[in-house]
């Protein structure tokens, strides 16, 4: 499976990485991303993050730069379970109430799982001890 991130032209991040995606797509069930080929990740900055799947061409395009990675995570997660249960997530059409709750009970395990591991930790500085002597040549 393919997974591309569009070039950045600004400050906002992806939220999640090629990294992210992989550790995504690992967690979820099979048969989710059974008709799934790619994702891409895009450089596009909207108003509202959102997840889309095409199933013309069969790629998950993600628009999630400037949101947090639990968000980022739902709205992936959201989409791909979804298109498996047969909810219309299209443009025009939100999820009733119902299908949201159906949802949430099913993905909200994932992401607490997820976020741990998809967050990147922040790298910790190993201090170096001085010598408490220098040699002078």
């Amino acid at each position: 499976m393919k997974i591309h991130a569009d070039k950045i032209d600004g400050v906002h991040p992806h939220a999640l990485g090629i990294r992210g995606i992989r550790c995504l797509l690992a967690a979820v069930p099979e048969s989710w991303i059974a008709d799934l080929k790619g994702v891409r990740l895009t450089n596009s900055l909207e108003s509202s993050p959102r997840a889309f799947f095409s199933r013309h061409d069969h790629i998950l395009v993600v628009h999630a730069r400037g949101c947090t990675t639990r968000q980022a995570l739902e709205l992936i997660l959201f989409e791909l379970a979804g298109v498996h249960f047969g909810y219309a997530t299209r443009h025009w059409h939100t999820l009733s109430a119902r299908e949201k709750s159906h949802l949430q009970k099913i993905v909200e395990p994932l992401i607490e799982e997820l976020v741990p591991v998809v967050t990147p930790s922040k790298k910790r500085f190993i201090e170096i001890p001085t010598p408490a002597f220098r040699r002078v040549v």
